[in-house]
Parts: structure tokens; sequence; C-alpha cells
């Protein structure tokens, strides 16, 4: 059977191996760019600001011959409150090795609009919770209008979370909304059945 992230990533926290579970995600991710796919993948926030993880990241990509623009770390704003320079400085190097940077479940924190300046963010996520609530009254709808529209004020890039349905697929393409990610394209699937999707 297979074990879903929500049930290992809080042991492996508990456990202090989630960075080493990173740095394999990492790892891998970095194999899979130099094949020529895009990736993006989710840091933990025990393993955002750490200097050595950086050093580690640009490892990986190195020995894989890999482009570092073609990886994407997703960062959550609970990452980034919990040692704010830090994180700040985990960011800007990143963004120097040419890794692009996606802040994570925009809407649900308190201070996700000071984040968009502070930090060296390329892309915002809107979080799955808006995106299916669409369908229930326009009031979530305006949310996500109303992030597009910031996303695109600022130039970044926009991808909404937990697309399930045609409906919501329909509203977020009238709104303008660029990528998205969500059980209606796929469910996760392994390297070589994503190859020949």
């Amino acid at each position: 059977e297979m074990i879903q992230p929500g049930q290992f990533l809080p042991a492996a926290e508990n456990y202090g191996l989630i960075e080493e579970i990173d740095l394999l995600a990492v790892k891998e991710a970095a194999k899979q760019i130099a094949l020529g796919f895009e990736i993006s993948i989710n840091l933990s926030t025990s393993t955002v600001g750490r200097r050595h993880v950086v050093d580690a990241i640009a490892d990986a990509l190195r020995s894989e011959g890999a482009d570092a623009s073609g990886l994407t770390v997703e960062i959550t704003e609970t990452a980034l409150m919990k040692d704010v320079p830090a994180a700040r400085r985990f960011a800007d190097d990143l963004s120097s090795l040419g890794i692009h940077l996606a802040l994570d479940d925009f809407g649900t924190g308190y201070s996700s609009l000071s984040y968009l300046h502070r930090f060296p963010i390329d892309l915002l996520k809107v979080d799955r919770s808006f995106v299916s609530a669409m369908e229930e009254n326009t009031e979530n709808g305006e949310i996500v209008r109303t992030v597009i529209a910031l996303a695109k004020a600022l130039k970044l890039k926009v991808v909404a979370e937990g697309i399930e349905s045609i409906h919501q697929f329909h509203q977020l393409r009238i709104l303008g909304c660029e990528y998205g990610q969500g059980y209606l394209f796929s469910k996760p699937l392994p390297v070589a059945d994503i190859e020949r999707l």
C-alpha cells in the first residue's frame, strides 16, 4: 500500500530525517531536469534557511549537468516566517544560481503581500482551498481573481493548485491563470509514466 506524504512527512520531521528526504528529492529532480523536464520541488520548513542545503542543491544540479533554470523551489509562507533573515539569504542564494522560487499556498497566511517584495519570488501558487471553493460561492472566485491580477501586476507567474473539475479549469482560463495543477490533468505518477504522458 502506498504511504501518502501526509503520513510520512510529519514522522520524518519528528525524527530529523526531512532534510535527507528534501535532498533526495533535489537529486532526483536534477536527473529529470538534465533530461529536459522542468521540475518543482517543495522544501520543508526546517530545510529552508540552511546554507549547506543551497550548496547541496548547486552540487546536485552541477553533477547531473542540469540547468538551474529548470528547477523551481516551492517555499511556504510558514517557512519564510520561521527565520526571515535566514530565509531571505537562502532565497537570494537560490535565485543567484538561476533557480526559480515559488510562494506556495499563497493566500493562506497573514503577511503574504509583504513577502512579494522582500523575497525574489517568481511564481505564486493559489492555494487549493480557494480553487476548490470557486464553485461554491462568488466570494472565493473574487479571491482567486484578485490573486491572479496581483501576480500579473507584479509580473509573476501564477499556478492554481487543486484543479479537479472542468468548471474550475474554465473559470481559471477566463481569469487569465497561466498554469494549473490538479487531478483534472493527472494524479501523481511515476517518472516513467509522466514521460509517456
